[in-house]
């Protein structure tokens, strides 16, 4: 099958950045790594821009995601088929969006820190973990030290998106260490969306008996007043505009225009 590669600059060849502005929806970043990946585990040599169309619909809203340019790949001069360039969901990421250092951040994948620690993660297990129901007392305690509004963006494009390998997995977030940063999270790992109608992950979710703190988070969260009202409000406006079916008609054909010529040559080789 057609791997993925990671493409990392180091001071051993020449310069520890890549200079090159790879994607014209984040003009000007500089970057330490970035990946070629292919369409996922879900589909070869299938629906291979699954995840980058579902992150392009999200450009202009407050949440982070991973920017795309579709590129052929020849390896020692031999075709070797469609990849995407992408950002990586790593520390690199954040020094490219926010010049933030990786001593200055903490980086968590689900409840594990990929970088830094899980200090400032702390609270919000207790809080989630520890009470059955979160009142309005502990969802204020929560909106310090997470971004509440942010948040509720990720949860909106994972569960209009369908993408069943969440919240299982892909959970990343990461915040600075200040004492008054609080957790973002980066969309990341789409390529399980978009495979079925008629799922609403919300009732999966709350259905479900999985001690993963996202989980966790997501089911009683969804059932705190103050969450629900915000999360209706901002499902129904995503869905009446970024996320509505003429506009998501209209992302995909401009995605899928970008492949469509060189698609039979990836297909065959």
């Amino acid at each position: 099958s057609l791997k993925s590669f990671d493409i990392k600059a180091s001071k051993r060849f020449g310069t520890p950045r890549l200079d090159y502005s790879f994607f014209p929806s984040k003009d000007g970043r500089r970057y330490k790594s970035i990946a070629l990946r292919n369409g996922g585990n879900n589909d070869f040599p299938g629906f291979i821009f699954r995840d980058v169309f579902s992150q392009s619909l999200i450009q202009n809203i407050d949440l982070d995601y991973q920017a795309y340019e579709p590129c052929v790949l020849y390896v020692n001069g031999k075709y070797w088929g469609l990849l995407n360039i992408r950002e990586k969901s790593t520390k690199d990421y954040i020094y490219s969006n926010y010049n933030f250092s990786p001593g200055e951040i903490d980086l968590v994948y689900m409840s594990e820190a990929m970088l830094g620690t899980t200090q400032k993660l702390d609270p919000v297990d207790s809080l989630i973990m520890r009470n059955p129901v979160i009142n309005d007392s502990m969802y204020n305690q929560l909106k310090k030290l997470i971004d509440i509004d942010n948040y509720i963006n990720y949860v909106t494009i994972e569960n209009v998106l369908i993408n069943t390998d969440w919240p299982v997995n892909n959970n990343r977030h990461f915040t600075r260490r200040g004492e008054n940063d609080r957790y973002r999270w980066l969309l990341n790992d789409m390529d399980r969306s978009l495979l079925f109608e008629g799922h609403n992950a919300i009732e999966r979710i709350r259905a479900e008996n999985n001690i993963n703190l996202q989980h966790r988070m997501i089911q009683k969260l969804s059932m705190a007043e103050p969450f629900q009202n915000h999360l209706i409000d901002v499902q129904s406006i995503y869905t009446a505009t970024i996320l509505s079916e003429p506009k998501m008609l209209e992302q995909l054909a401009n995605v899928s225009d970008r492949y469509r010529n060189e698609y039979l040559y990836h297909a065959a080789r």
